[in-house]
């Protein structure tokens, strides 16, 4: 052995021995270009249909705004999932006797 190998892993010793698995880096939530475009025709195809049948205007102004309720509820709830905190108590806690 030279000078400084001691055959004892250092601190810097990059070789990954006894580590875990290396921590995924978590990503915003985002949106593909392509997916927001089909989003945006879905949403046109249904109030042409809606006007093609001769639905009043009224009733299109309820269908917006289900849809963009519905829509955050469903953003809400992938936030929610993919978050990494759980933010209380949950029923894991439960299970795991905590």
């Amino acid at each position: 052995m030279t000078a400084g190998q001691t055959g004892k892993p250092t601190s810097g010793d990059e070789s990954g021995l006894g580590s875990g698995p290396p921590e995924r880096a978590t990503r915003p939530l985002q949106f593909r270009l392509s997916a927001l475009l089909v989003l945006t025709a879905v949403v046109a195809v249904l109030f042409g249909l809606l006007r093609w049948v001769g639905v009043p205007p009224q009733a299109g102004a309820v269908v917006l705004v289900v849809l963009v309720i519905g829509a955050l509820a469903a953003l809400g709830l992938i936030a929610a999932v993919f978050s990494g905190s759980s933010g209380g108590h949950s029923w894991r806690d439960e299970e795991q006797g905590e």
